[in-house]
C-alpha cells in the first residue's frame, strides 16, 4: 500500500515538474518556449550563430513584462508583440512584477539552435 502511494505521489510530482517548464515544437519552422519567470528575473533568447530571427511574445497575465531589444524598450501588459531581431542581437524579457509570469514565446524564421537563459535582473 505504501509503495502504491509513493508511486502515485512520484508520478504527480514528476508531472508537475515537467509541465511547469516546457519547450513545445508545434511547427517544424518555429519553436514555442514556456519558461516561468520568477519576480526580478529575466529570460534572454538568442541563436547559437547570432543570426537574425523573429519572435512573438505573449503575456497571459495582467502583470508587466518589459521586452528589451537592441535599441528599444517596450512594456507589454496582457498583450502580444512581434519583434524582428537583427543579427548579433538578442531579446530580453524582464519580469518586474511581484508574481511569477509564464510568457508564451514563439521563435521562428531561424536556422540555428535557440538558446535561452534565465538570470537575475541587474
Amino acid at each position: 500500500m505504501k509503495n502504491k502511494v509513493f508511486a502515485v505521489a512520484s508520478v504527480l510530482v514528476f508531472t508537475l515538474i515537467i509541465s511547469s517548464c516546457a519547450v513545445l515544437p508545434t511547427n517544424p519552422k518555429s519553436l514555442n518556449i514556456l519558461i516561468p519567470l520568477a519576480p526580478n528575473k529575466k529570460l534572454t533568447v538568442n541563436l547559437l550563430d547570432k543570426s537574425a530571427f523573429n519572435v512573438d511574445i505573449e503575456n497571459p497575465t495582467n502583470d508587466t513584462l518589459i521586452i528589451k531589444g537592441a535599441n528599444n524598450d517596450q512594456a507589454v501588459v496582457n498583450n502580444k508583440i512581434t519583434l524582428s531581431v537583427l543579427p548579433g542581437n538578442n531579446v530580453e524579457i524582464l519580469n518586474v512584477s511581484k508574481s511569477n509570469i509564464k510568457p508564451v514565446i514563439r521563435v521562428y524564421n531561424h536556422k540555428a539552435k535557440v538558446i535561452t537563459k534565465v538570470s537575475e535582473i541587474k
